[in-house]
């Protein structure tokens, strides 16, 4: 741990000496959001659409607010919050139990703080309806009543932060890292609906169709 706060604080050295840019950058490999005023609020590489690299995130005075590691989509290495001042509030350490298939493995977190943590991804999503679409499920075969069924649900850069379904018993095994849902009644249809974290807020996605129960 303590070699990656020493990597993220020549990291912080670099870029409290490095002019803000002023303008827009619209490569498709670095993503930036500004404030009203021109400053630069956040800068984050995307590659083939997932958060990937370091996570700068600045106060509107220019001061960084977070610097938050990310692999491929997913939140991976050390996340440190400052406040305004430039007061460390905390460093988290985020790792996964298997590195393999993080989407089955639950994080773990290794916190370094004296301050209450809240835990929120910093997700850039400007079109929220674009997100939806990028949602895969994996029924690994038919709805079958009575039958469990494991669920696979994918969504890019985004973590899940409450999952609800019709016509079925709904649960989430924290063994396996996965969703597992056991349906009820033939012929009719179960609607997943997920809750995620975007923006820092919690949005609630449309209904996903899984289809009609054997």
């Amino acid at each position: 741990m303590k070699g990656h706060l020493s990597c993220l604080w020549l990291l912080l050295l670099f870029w409290g000496c490095t002019s803000v840019p002023s303008e827009v950058d619209r490569n498709d490999s670095l993503h930036r959001e500004y404030y009203d005023n021109g400053q630069l609020k956040l800068q984050v590489e995307i590659i083939d659409g997932l958060q990937n690299g370091l996570l700068l995130e600045y106060f509107e005075n220019g001061k960084i607010k977070r610097l938050q590691e990310w692999d491929m989509g997913f939140v991976s290495g050390v996340s440190t919050r400052f406040d305004s001042n430039g007061v460390l509030i905390h460093s988290i350490v985020t790792a996964y139990a298997d590195s393999t298939n993080r989407n089955r493995s639950y994080p773990q977190y290794y916190i370094d703080t004296t301050k209450n943590v809240v835990f929120g991804n910093r997700i850039i999503i400007e079109n929220l309806k674009e997100l939806e679409e990028l949602v895969t499920v994996n029924t690994h075969g038919k709805l079958i009543a009575g039958t469990e069924k494991r669920l696979d649900i994918t969504i890019p850069n985004v973590r899940i932060q409450k999952a609800y379904s019709t016509n079925s018993t709904f649960w989430f095994n924290g063994k396996l890292g996965t969703y597992m849902l056991k349906p009820k009644k033939s012929n009719e249809n179960i609607y997943l609906t997920l809750w995620v974290c975007v923006n820092d807020q919690t949005y609630e996605m449309e209904p996903i169709d899984l289809g009609s129960v054997e």
